[in-house]
C-alpha cells in the first residue's frame, strides 16, 4: 500500500486496510498504524502488509453468474431504457440490479454478457426483467436471456 508522495503534502495516516473476498466469504483486516509520508514517522510511503498479520471475519459469500441478455432481430428491436434484473432462488432474491448500458450494449440482433456478484441463492428459480420505459427509445423486444 503506498503512493508516490510527490508534492510535500502528501501524506496519509493509515489505521488499517480491509480487503473483502466476497466469493470466499471472507474478509481480510491489516493493521498498519502508520503515517506513509516523507516527512513523518519513518518517512516511508510505501507499506508491505503481510496476510498472515491479518485479522479474518466472515462475510456472506457471494457467488459469481454469468448473464447473456439477447435482443431480438426485429425493427426498432433496440432500446435505451433502462433494464433492471432480479434472481430468485430457493435460498431469496436478490436487490433488483440495474444492468448498464455502457454506449452500444441492448441493440437490435445483439447478445450482451454480464457478470453478477449476487447472495448465494442457488438453486436458481427464476428471473424478473423490467424496465422503466425512460429514454429515446424507451421500448424493448428481449429475445432470450441465458
Amino acid at each position: 500500500l503506498g503512493h508516490n508522495g510527490v508534492t510535500p503534502e502528501s501524506c496519509w495516516l493509515v489505521d488499517e486496510l480491509s480487503v473483502a473476498v466476497p466469493t470466499k466469504g471472507i474478509k481480510y483486516i491489516f493493521p498498519c498504524k502508520c503515517w506513509l509520508a516523507k516527512d513523518r514517522g519513518d518517512g516511508l510511503t510505501v507499506r508491505l502488509l503481510n496476510v498472515l498479520d491479518s485479522n479474518t471475519i466472515n462475510i456472506i459469500r457471494k457467488v459469481i453468474y454469468s448473464v447473456t441478455v439477447v435482443t431480438g432481430d426485429t425493427q426498432y428491436a433496440g432500446t435505451d431504457t433502462n433494464i433492471f434484473l432480479t434472481v430468485y432462488g430457493a435460498n431469496g432474491g436478490t436487490e433488483e440490479i440495474l444492468l448498464p448500458k455502457n454506449g452500444d450494449r441492448f441493440e437490435r440482433d445483439q447478445e450482451d454478457m454480464f457478470t453478477l456478484e449476487i447472495d448465494d441463492i442457488a438453486p436458481l428459480k427464476k428471473i424478473r426483467v423490467r424496465i422503466d420505459g425512460t429514454g429515446s427509445r424507451p421500448d424493448w423486444f428481449l429475445d432470450r436471456v441465458l
